[in-house]
């Protein structure tokens, strides 16, 4: 799987991830792929409040993390794409 292969070459320590943003085109499918890397408790989607958000996704889901006070400030987060056409992505970033 193309997503998790890019989460293993992103991620060196996964215990310092604090929070994954992810593309919101199928909350089941990423709460499969962040099941299989054991990080579902940190995943943030907005899929079930706001539907697929499309490329505003992974914006819209740090925004809300960060009005809702989830995110500080030297946070450790993980952005994982996937889209129609089978392009994928995945980056890590120090808020």
């Amino acid at each position: 799987e193309p997503l998790l292969q890019l989460f293993h070459e992103v991620v060196e320590d996964p215990a310092a991830v604090k929070l994954i943003f992810s593309h919101a085109s199928s909350l089941r499918e990423w709460e499969g792929f962040a099941e299989a890397v054991g990080m579902r408790d940190r995943l943030c989607c907005v899929y079930r409040d706001y539907g697929n958000l499309v490329s505003a996704s992974v914006p819209a889901a740090l925004a809300l993390a960060i009005e809702g006070g989830r995110v500080q400030r030297g946070d450790s987060l993980l952005g994982w794409v996937g889209s129609a056409g089978m392009s994928f992505a995945a980056y890590s970033f120090t808020y």
